[in-house]
């Protein structure tokens, strides 16, 4: 990748942006009022989010990113029961991107991933319950 092997001071930028990136779909509904016009601003933070904790795996590579799950995976896996749809989605794209790169890396946290997968699994909405069919292959 881009970092030195030992570049620590790297390393906890990273660390840091991805706890950033993992605070920010469970924080998005505090950044704004109880309007209308401000949960669709939170709604769109929390999809955009949960899409860059994807990108930030893809764009750390394979064989780093399995340091950074333990940060974004819990984020991830806790708006798989938003009560939004388009939220719940891009959970789903996102746990499902992540899983195309480190694969193996999610062994370690079968047990949490399987737990909101089948609370998930309840799930009415035809089009969440295709996405969650994709995540289950």
């Amino acid at each position: 990748g881009y970092l030195r092997q030992g570049d620590r001071a790297a390393q906890g930028a990273l660390v840091q942006l991805a706890r950033l990136i993992a605070l920010m779909p469970v924080a998005s509904e505090k950044l704004y009022d109880a309007t209308a016009r401000g949960a669709e601003k939170a709604l769109r933070i929390k999809a955009g989010a949960l899409s860059s904790c994807a990108s930030f795996v893809l764009g750390v590579g394979e064989e780093a990113a399995g340091e950074y799950l333990h940060v974004l995976l819990p984020s991830i896996l806790s708006t798989l029961s938003d009560t939004d749809k388009k939220v719940r989605l891009a959970a789903l794209e996102a746990l499902y991107n992540i899983s195309r790169v480190v694969r193996n890396d999610l062994a370690l946290f079968a047990g949490q991933i399987l737990a909101a997968l089948c609370r998930a699994f309840v799930e009415t909405d035809a089009e969440v319950q295709s996405g969650l069919e994709v995540v289950d292959d």
